[in-house]
């Protein structure tokens, strides 16, 4: 008989996704911090010339400048992101209860960086950036921060989730079988 709900040992693995959460939402709080200090010292930082650099950005739109030019952008996300949040913690607890590594990992670095530059949002009324990667003098994904890079990475670990590894995933391994499939929920004898 299949059980519903989440068992002891997915438990463990839910608590230790929120912790990572946790993690990387101060790890991002903590690098904005440093380099807003570092930029009044020093001002650009210049890491590997022409190429990585550090600046200092406030925005008011989303990751990589989305709406910061319009004056409607922070109202919306300050209404979008908790109900994002929602939708996101419930997608956790179903990769949780289901055994989907790729989408648990995912969805919580997606929920690390909306976490993460939603504080900013609240608290200070935009979003600081601070990384600027230049390719032949153009700056080639603009100014943005960790949890930028957290929820970009976990967005596409969700694609990799639905397009190959999920259980209806859109591109399965030869012929449909789920041998190949990394995230095949398992049954819980």
């Amino acid at each position: 008989m299949q059980r519903t709900g989440i068992n002891r040992n997915r438990l463990i693995i839910f608590i230790v996704a929120i912790i990572g959460i946790a993690v990387f939402v101060l790890l991002d709080r903590l690098t904005k911090n440093v380099f807003a200090d570092l930029y009044e010292k020093n001002g650009n930082t210049v890491l590997i010339y022409d190429f990585f650099f550090f600046s200092l950005a406030k925005n008011s739109g989303s990751a990589y400048g989305f709406l910061s030019d319009v004056s409607w952008g922070q109202t919306f996300f300050k209404i979008l992101t908790p109900v994002a949040l929602v939708a996101f913690f419930v997608v956790l607890y179903f990769s949780v209860k289901l055994n989907y590594k790729t989408l648990l990992v995912g969805i919580s670095l997606v929920i690390s960086g909306t976490i993460g530059n939603f504080i900013d949002r609240i608290f200070f009324g935009e979003v600081t950036d601070f990384i600027v990667i230049r390719v032949g003098g153009v700056d080639i994904f603009g100014i943005f921060n960790l949890a930028d890079v957290l929820m970009t990475v976990g967005i596409i670990l969700v694609f990799v989730h639905l397009l190959f590894l999920g259980k209806d995933a859109l591109f399965k391994g030869k012929n449909g079988n789920e041998k190949n499939s990394v995230d095949k929920p398992k049954d819980e004898n």
